[in-house]
Formats: C-alpha cells, structure tokens, sequence
C-alpha cells in the first residue's frame, strides 16, 4: 500500500487544502502554522503548505508566511495556545 497515491488520503488532502485555503482567503492571515506530532511528515506538510499558497487567492498566498512546526505530543490545548501566540512570536522577531 502506497501511503502518497491511495484515493483516500488524496480526496482527504484535497478537502484539507481546500478547507485552509478557503480559511486564508476568508481570514487573511499573515502567518499560517501548521503543527503535527507524526515525525517523518515533512515532504507531506510541505506539499500541503504548497498547495494551499495555490488554491489561496495570490493575493494572499503571496504574502503569507507559513510553517511547519513539529511537537512531539503536544496537547490539544498546546496546539491551541501555540497559534494563539504565533502572531505575537513573530511581530517581535521582525521588530
């Protein structure tokens, strides 16, 4: 079984991709985080944040800066209050 072509996990990609990228164009946020707790994720995160850059208006994807942060068993309410605080983190590291 091949993870990266099974019909399932593409039709969940592409729902995923559309639900953020619809969220981006809603929201336009600066700053987009994308945190997991699965290592070995990276070329799937990164092909994920790509997508979504894609299917956001360019307008948005362009100027957008997105992440990946990996956090070994991070809680939901982690999860929750390191996006919280994203924004804050990273207006003080371009001031």
């Amino acid at each position: 079984l091949d993870i990266a072509t099974h019909p399932g996990v593409k039709q969940m990609t592409e729902l995923l991709v559309m639900g953020l990228a619809n969220a981006v164009n809603f929201c336009r946020p600066s700053y987009l985080t994308i945190m997991t707790d699965l290592p070995g994720t990276e070329s799937y995160i990164n092909k994920l944040m790509e997508q979504v850059r894609d299917q956001s208006l360019h307008e948005f994807g362009s100027r957008m800066q997105m992440q990946h942060w990996i956090e070994p068993a991070a809680q939901p309410a982690a999860n929750g209050a390191a996006l919280a605080l994203t924004k804050l983190y990273f207006n003080n590291a371009t001031e």
